[in-house]
């Protein structure tokens, strides 16, 4: 959900609601409350997206859950991955 900023000009440059969040109970929290709330009602740039309880049945119930980190394309050096030394 985008918000109004104080300045003129700055509507290129909408800010945005995100989760700063310990355990991954606490991203789901987070996205059902908001999700719930029907957004798309009141903001016209939200995707009406209903919450799927089914998805959510059906990873929980996964063995594994794999999450894949791309740290370079090869044509750009992330200014992080320079900094920690993973890259060139």
């Amino acid at each position: 959900m985008g918000m109004n900023t104080s300045m003129p000009g700055q509507e290129g440059i909408p800010s945005v609601f995100s989760p700063m969040a310990r355990t991954l109970g606490d991203l789901l929290y987070f996205s059902r409350s908001l999700i719930e709330m029907k957004p798309w009602k009141w903001d016209h740039s939200v995707h009406p997206l209903e919450w799927r309880q089914g998805v959510e049945s059906e990873i929980k119930e996964a063995k594994k859950l794999r999450i894949g980190v791309m740290r370079t394309d090869g044509n750009l050096l992330h200014s992080f991955d320079g900094y920690l030394g993973i890259c060139g």
